[in-house]
């Protein structure tokens, strides 16, 4: 009993080691290739709320937030720019990240703006839609 026991355990761990040792049309061989445009990281929304310090219902709080650039190296110049409705506050980490800040348009519930960056061989851009949150909504 002891031996069939063993002699089916040992044709077993044969089957398993064939199995592991197949490779299914080059299927773990990855082809690594450069991207063809830089990606942008950051909220895609921005809630901009209102100022309740004042009685007038059309001033905001400005917001900022920051967005960076996925895939960075040092071993290149990153040019930013801010397009629409918001403005560029500050470029930090060697042009790594930027912080941009929402709520300095007036007249509008909903502004967008495009954020874009250049490293002289790839460019990547990303559209943010900032909206005001009135009081209501934001539970005040």
């Amino acid at each position: 009993m002891r031996s069939n026991s063993l002699t089916l355990f040992i044709i077993c761990l044969v089957i398993v080691g064939f199995f592991q040792a197949c490779d299914v049309a080059g299927e773990e061989s990855y082809d690594w290739e450069p991207g063809e445009s830089l990606n942008i990281m950051g909220p895609v929304e921005v809630a901009i709320p209102q100022d309740t310090t004042t009685a007038d219902t059309n001033d905001v709080v400005p917001v900022t937030k920051s967005y960076y650039s996925r895939a960075f190296t040092i071993k290149k110049d990153y040019s930013w720019t801010v397009e629409g409705s918001a403005s560029k506050d500050s470029v930090y980490r060697d042009g790594e990240y930027i912080d941009v800040t929402f709520g300095n348009a007036t007249g509008s519930d909903t502004t967008t703006t495009t954020i874009s960056v250049d490293d002289g061989e790839y460019q990547g851009s990303i559209t943010i839609k900032a909206f005001r949150q009135s009081n209501e909504s934001a539970g005040i």
